[in-house]
């Protein structure tokens, strides 16, 4: 009888345990109940449970159904070609696809990174809905998302954030993605799972773990004609449940402007100086995971970063032979353990403990022309260190309308530099939180959460959340939510002082929390399953309105010293509309998106204050196409932005006056071709189609680059060509 014997689901490809796989209980044709798979793939259903089948459904897959009786005690479940598989993790009470989840989520496959040939988080974000990439030629990318930039937006690696922020965040260009298994994207604020800078959205990195054959090798060489060359190589083996990785590689850039040959041709040979500075990038990481029995696993994981930033500068005069250059050097070591524990078949620990060490070195030498002789004249060296654990109980109870989720965490920051007060400055933070997920009936879900938080500096709000996701259908999912998000002021916006010849940017230890209220509003077109169906979708709409009391910016503070100090500048408030498509049609792979962002500052203070919302939009297409007869595969990639305006504060005069950064459109176009049983592949392609390069801003320019005068930002090194070679053993 099924009821003495466990069950137990597997992939028929890979024979890995299918967590999480949702089993359907039927009597008399309906739904009466639904459990889904433990962690080690098995289920089961007590022996006095009055039903007539179950049903076994993931998403991607086929779906099986057996009679009360007939229920095998292994069962394999196939592929469904061309099925999108959306399993997600992050901000889950337990793994499911999105469409279980009240949070908007997006999800990015491996194979969606690998066709756009992107070796960075920032390159591969570029041309994605509700996403904003800016430039800075020393602190490097950052990202916004749904004009919330980096400060809010929560970068994971893991589930767990990644540390050495630089002017506020996290340069996203530093973050490879040679070993990623794909990006998971909560738009919205999940602070109450992840507490501070998580107000806006939470991106989060899943690293490959398993290693599914007895050994590979993956192998990829890049060149691109504006002066890139990119190595990297990842190694794997499993030998009686060790799974171990281990990759390394080198990106090598050497730099660009966009009047290079211009200056060339009227002020040879003492030109030097870039827009684009060269870098030379280094990484290593090794993994090692195992299934230590049933019950547990464990997770070790090492990363090493190296990167190094010449900023080249001009001699004073044709005569002159000494120039005065500046070195920026950051290094980024992580350790990381994960231990998953059953306790029993309703309750799962699961424990993260992270350090990381980040260290960046400015080094101001000068340079003889003649003889190549180098001399430092200064040299200032600052360190982080961060140290970050969590512990999260997740309870499934059997036969139960309810799943509970309850966490711990907390998170120590040290920094150390002579650009600090006291040179020396600390925080650390403790939070404890709960989610629940209520089956109110079969269509509707409540899924409200809680954040309690102590912080050594200041007084951590509570952060409340109220979820609900009802199903009027078996096609459509809608979701309302209310959440309210903070954002600490971290150590550098608070004491930090970055001088240099592009930047005069000062810390304010007067700064206060950031509050973040948003309201969210969507619905979900769901695939309807069919069995070998050679197509499926996946579409969503959304509308939030976000309200930040206390957002903190740069802010100006004597023009003439080009001196810029961080403020609580007010209230910033923004409305976003977005539509995301995604669909896979035989041989086509579509995404879809559009997005139209309104977004208005009050300022405390000043009295001339613009009221008006200022809206902007954009559009993105990506399409890929696989001509399987010949192992050929065309991919095009396109967004459209339109202008953009957005409020500044206008120091001089008192009042708040508004920038323009102009519409621009991005192309990229790839071909590949594999050979040899897909071991070997060959990649050719153009960038940037439309020579995209740096963009005016027209009206107030607030900048605090003091290099730049002419209005200019850093967008795009114009037009490239591009080709890559990948090799991909295994045994």
């Amino acid at each position: 009888m099924f009821g003495q014997t466990e069950s137990k689901v597997f992939s028929s490809d890979t024979k890995e345990a299918m967590y999480a796989t949702s089993i359907l209980i039927y009597k008399e044709g309906k739904v009466i109940n639904m459990i889904r798979t433990n962690s080690d793939g098995s289920f089961s259903i007590p022996d006095d449970f009055n039903f007539e089948e179950i049903e076994i459904r993931r998403l991607g897959y086929e779906k099986l159904m057996y009679k009360k009786n007939e229920i095998p005690t292994q069962i394999y479940i196939k592929p469904v070609p061309n099925a999108i598989e959306e399993i997600v993790v992050t901000g889950q009470i337990l793994p499911g696809n999105k469409y279980q989840s009240p949070f908007k989520l997006k999800y990015y496959s491996k194979e969606e990174i690998q066709n756009k040939k992107v070796h960075n988080l920032a390159e591969f974000l570029q041309t994605e809905n509700n996403f904003t990439i800016t430039q800075d030629p020393i602190l490097g990318t950052r990202v916004s998302l749904n004009g919330l930039s980096g400060q809010d937006l929560n970068l994971l690696i893991d589930g767990v954030p990644v540390a050495g922020k630089l002017n506020g965040t996290v340069d996203f260009s530093q973050i490879l993605l040679n070993n990623i298994e794909r990006v998971e994207v909560v738009d919205g604020p999940l602070s109450v799972i992840y507490g501070t800078n998580a107000s806006g959205g939470v991106i989060n990195l899943i690293t490959q773990t398993k290693v599914k054959d007895a050994s590979t090798l993956d192998a990829n060489i890049y060149g691109e004609s504006v002066g890139v060359l990119n190595f990297n190589t990842q190694f794997g083996f499993n030998h009686e449940g060790n799974n171990v990785t281990f990759g390394f590689g080198r990106n090598v850039f050497l730099g660009w402007d966009p009047n290079e040959d211009e200056l060339r041709q009227k002020i040879k040979p003492i030109w030097r100086d870039y827009s684009w500075n060269p870098k030379e990038q280094y990484f290593a990481n090794l993994s090692f995971y195992r299934r230590i029995n049933s019950q547990s696993n464990i997770h070790v994981k090492f990363n090493a970063f190296w990167e190094s930033i010449l900023n080249k500068l001009n001699p004073s005069s044709t005569f002159s032979r000494i120039v005065f250059d500046e070195n920026y050097s950051n290094q980024r070591y992580v350790l990381g353990l994960t231990h998953t524990q059953k306790i029993d078949k309703s309750l799962e620990l699961v424990s993260n403990l992270n350090g990381t060490i980040f260290q960046r070195t400015v080094k101001n030498f000068s340079q003889n022309l003649t003889n190549s002789y180098r001399e430092i004249l200064r040299q200032e060296i600052e360190k982080q260190y961060n140290l970050f654990g969590r512990a999260i109980l997740r309870q499934d109870p059997k036969q139960s309308k309810v799943k509970m989720l309850y966490g711990v965490d907390f998170k120590y920051d040290l920094i150390n530099t002579p650009k600090i007060e006291s040179q020396s400055q600390d925080m650390f933070e403790v939070g404890v939180f709960s989610m629940i997920n209520l089956k109110i009936t079969e269509k509707l879900f409540f899924q409200p959460g809680l954040r309690f938080g102590f912080h050594s500096r200041f007084l951590s709000p509570i952060s409340p959340t109220a979820n609900f996701r009802f199903e009027p259908n078996e096609i459509i999912s809608t979701r309302f939510s209310y959440s309210r998000g903070y954002r600490n002021p971290d150590i550098k916006e608070m004491f930090f002082e970055f001088i240099d010849n592009n930047h005069n940017i000062k810390g304010n230890s007067n700064l206060k929390t950031e509050i973040n209220d948003n309201f969210q509003f969507g619905f979900d077109i769901k695939p309807k399953f069919k069995p070998y169906s050679n197509h499926s979708y996946s579409t969503s709409f959304t509308f939030s309105y976000i309200n930040k009391d206390n957002a903190i910016e740069i802010v100006p503070v004597d023009i003439s010293k080009n001196e810029f100090k961080y403020f609580n500048i007010g209230t910033s408030n923004s409305l976003v509309f977005s539509l995301d498509n995604r669909m896979k049609y035989k041989d086509f792979i579509f995404s879809l998106g559009a997005n139209v962002l309104g977004n208005q500052k009050i300022y405390l203070g000043v009295k001339e204050q613009i009221r008006d919302f200022f809206y902007n939009f954009s559009v993105n297409l990506n399409t890929t196409y696989t001509i399987a007869k010949y192992d050929i595969k065309l991919s095009l990639l396109n967004k459209f932005n339109s202008p953009n305006t957005f409020t500044l504060l206008n120091i001089l005069e008192n009042k708040a006056s508004t920038s323009t950064i102009p519409s621009f459109m991005m192309s990229d176009f790839n071909v590949s071709k594999s050979f040899i049983q897909n071991k070997y592949t060959l990649t050719l392609g153009v960038k940037n189609i439309f020579n995209i390069e740096n963009l005016t801003l027209s009206g107030f320019n607030n900048n605090f680059h003091s290099g730049n005068d002419n209005n200019q930002t850093n967008f795009l090194w114009g037009r490239t060509f591009f080709a890559s070679f990948n090799i991909n053993l295994k045994e």
